[in-house]
């Protein structure tokens, strides 16, 4: 034992020259160093029997250092028991120990490394669509792609990441490095990261490139990014779970966005400019439907969530016969699939040019708010579209017309769902978008409008079923009207009538229904108006304009709707009927409130019978399943009260709910000063329904409710 001490000295008095070697070359020629000493017995050496034995004399004698010959004696053991290890020998072992324990201290921490690369295309189907899953990226994954898609280049680009356990919340658009955590490097840089953790890759996106779709495996026409074994997803956010020395790559894809040119078709009316207009690809089994997504290239249409969504299917819902049939052949599109979406199509336009946009709508069957809007290059057309489809039992459709003239090149056509999130919604069919040539200069002085009159409102009592509608109030002042059209508004069943001056229209139920007519003369501008007719349940004892329910008919205004109503040639305040003495001449008596031009001042809500009662029972709020008749009723209040301007169909959605809240304001003494606010609700309850109620009919003179308590959806 005291002759191997003697020769780990030895060693260790040289240098770890010798002993490295040894420790790396097991098959090295080991040298048998015998030393003279005195009272000592030749060493018994372990060696390989392929080893070369030689021997050389050391006349040196050294004196044991008590702390090296500790530490030799805690490694010897485990050399003297290692008969198996077959190419290391006892200085091997010996250098081996004290050269590691040496390392340990002075080497630093490894860390991992990062490279990304940018690859843009000509085209978005060059890229490769690996979001459902593709292979590992590794160093030559961009260099092998590249080389088999001569479309595409590696673009200078910048990157960023950040380690975290949890993923972070980052918007797959963010341009620059990504706030507080993160750091940036470019595609030009092999990126020291830590390792033995997770680290998280985006690249710093640029506007004029195609948008990433975030977490879906289904939206494939979206920019790209992979990380290492993360090939998921058209997200631009992966993860790398790092180990020290290695290396890991990164790849990102994209095209410019780009602008369609123009076609020689651009103006020319015959052709329609809506691809898969129909809503007839892809083709679905009869009595099925599906969410398609803007990935397939057959729907030809892009979509997007109306509000942002972690869960559903992003797409088209189109049915096939399912619930309601059709407008033309087979299928038709929902604008609510998983939940409420907005599609449109980028389309060749000639700016200057005038288009026609054409399409068929129609409520979804037991579905009361199936509200939708149409938006050209984001801006919205005209009002809101909806019919509620509650005691529906198939479609009913009706074609709706846009006219826009095009700004650009290029324009944005959309359909935008504006119902609630409840997977049911509007239904479209046959899409078209025609030119209609150049839009003329409009001379001022050239033409006036029309005046459309659609009649007094109506309250009829069953069992009587028809009625009459009657445009013959309509005038021109400076033409002939040569076009009447009828059109169902809402009410408990579809009628359609013709499209003549006083179409009779029959099998009215009881309800309110709404119509509206649309007069044309014959320089081509058009007017509007609409009316109502109530059909109440047999036995009750009303007549048109009052009743002890309300009504619904007589409350309209004539003295506030721009029109001669009595053939004076006198318009609103200029007719002394609308003024409460009189005299045209006395602007204080003027009140547009007025239901009549030619009775000297019959007030909006003056007793014209001491029948009137309560006009409207049921309290009312945007959201809620709200009775369709009490709607029609307060908006056709408002519209006359107020000069509102809302559509009549039955609907409480925003633009009536804004219309309350301004009510609410202008009558806010008797309204909102008894709640002890001063800020409107637009909520439809207690004391504006009181108010509204004693201004329809005064001699009701309904004291303002004491039992004031907070709305409950129980009392809808």
């Amino acid at each position: 034992m005291k002759k191997i001490n003697n020769l780990a000295h030895f060693v260790l008095g040289f240098t770890f020259v010798f002993a490295f070697f040894s420790l790396v070359n097991s098959t090295t020629t080991l040298s048998q160093i015998v030393l003279a000493e005195e009272q000592t017995s030749p060493v018994e050496t372990v060696v390989p029997a392929q080893a070369k034995v030689e021997e050389v004399s050391v006349s040196e004698t050294f004196v044991p250092d008590p702390t090296e010959e500790k530490k030799i004696e805690e490694v010897l053991p485990k050399v003297e028991t290692a008969e198996a290890a077959p190419a290391v020998d006892t200085a091997s072992a010996l250098a081996s120990a004290v050269l590691g324990e040496a390392l340990q201290v002075v080497a630093p921490p490894l860390k991992a490394k990062v490279s990304a690369t940018k690859i843009v295309c000509n085209e978005e189907s060059d890229l490769p669509n690996w979001g459902a899953d593709g292979s590992d990226i590794t160093s030559t994954t961009a260099t092998t792609f590249l080389a088999a898609h001569t479309n595409c280049h590696k673009e200078a680009w910048s990157f960023a990441w950040t380690e975290s356990s949890i993923t972070p919340v980052i918007g797959d658009q963010t341009t620059g490095t990504g706030g507080t955590g993160w750091t940036g490097f470019n595609d030009s840089t092999l990126t020291e990261v830590p390792s033995q953790t997770k680290i998280w890759v985006r690249e710093q996106f640029k506007d004029g490139y195609i948008p990433f779709q975030g977490v879906t495996i289904a939206e494939s026409v979206s920019a790209e990014l992979y990380c290492n074994t993360d090939v998921y997803n058209y997200d631009n956010l992966e993860f790398i779970d790092t180990i020290a020395g290695q290396t890991y790559h990164c790849v990102a894809f994209n095209v410019l966005k780009t602008t369609p040119t123009p076609t020689p078709n651009a103006c020319d009316a015959s052709v329609n400019l809506i691809q898969n207009g129909n809503f007839e690809a892809p083709v679905l089994a009869n009595a099925t439907w599906d969410v398609i997504p803007a990935s397939n290239p057959m729907l030809k249409w892009m979509v997007a969530w109306v509000s942002p969504e972690i869960n559903g299917r992003l797409g088209l819902e189109i049915q096939n016969h399912v619930v309601g049939n059709p407008l033309l052949n087979e299928q038709h599109a929902e604008l609510d699939g998983d939940h409420p979406v907005t599609i449109w199509q980028d389309v060749p336009t000639v700016s200057g040019q005038t288009y026609t946009l054409s399409f068929g709508y129609s409520p979804r069957q037991a579905n009361i708010d199936n509200s939708i809007q149409v938006k050209i290059n984001g801006v919205v057309q005209g009002a809101t579209i909806n019919a509620n489809g509650d005691l529906n039992t198939n479609t009913v459709w009706q074609t709706v017309t846009r006219t826009f003239v095009a700004t650009g090149a290029t324009t944005k056509v959309e359909f935008y769902d504006n119902g609630p999130d409840n997977t049911q919604g509007g239904y479209l069919d046959n899409v078209t978008l025609k030119c209609a040539g150049t839009t003329p200069t409009p001379n001022p002085t050239s033409n006036v409008a029309p005046v459309a009159n659609a009649g007094v409102d109506q309250t009829l009592t069953l069992p009587t079923t028809t009625a009459t509608l009657n445009g013959t109030g309509s005038t021109d002042s400076d033409g002939t009207i040569t076009s009447y059209v009828w059109s169902f508004v809402s009410g408990p069943s579809t009628i359609n009538p013709d499209d003549v001056v006083s179409p009779n229209i029959s099998s009215l139920v009881a309800g309110t229904y709404v119509f509206q007519l649309v007069v044309t003369d014959d320089d081509g501008a058009t007017g509007t108006d609409t009316v109502s007719i109530v059909i109440n349940p047999e036995g009750t004892n009303n007549t048109n304009g009052s009743g002890s329910n309300g009504g619904g008919g007589g409350i309209r205004a004539k003295c506030n709707d721009n029109k001669d109503n009595d053939a004076d040639g006198l318009v609103d305040e200029e007719d002394p009927g609308c003024h409460s003495d009189g005299n045209a001449n006395n602007p204080d008596s003027y009140d547009k409130r007025d239901r009549s031009e030619d009775d000297g001042g019959a007030v909006l809500g003056a007793a014209t019978s001491t029948s009137c009662g309560i006009y409207v029972e049921k309290y009312l709020r945007k959201g809620y399943k709200n009775n369709v008749d009490s709607v029609v009723k307060v908006q056709v209040f408002l519209n006359d009260y107020m000069g509102a301007g809302l559509m009549v169909d039955g609907v409480y959605g925003t633009k009536t709910e804004e219309a309350v809240r301004a009510f609410q304001v202008k009558q806010m003494d008797n309204v909102l000063a008894p709640w002890g606010i001063s800020e409107p609700t637009g909520i439809f309850y207690l004391t504006t329904q009181t108010e509204v109620n004693n201004i329809v009919c005064p001699p009701l003179d309904l004291p303002i409710p004491s039992n004031l308590v907070n709305f409950t959806p129980s009392v809808i």
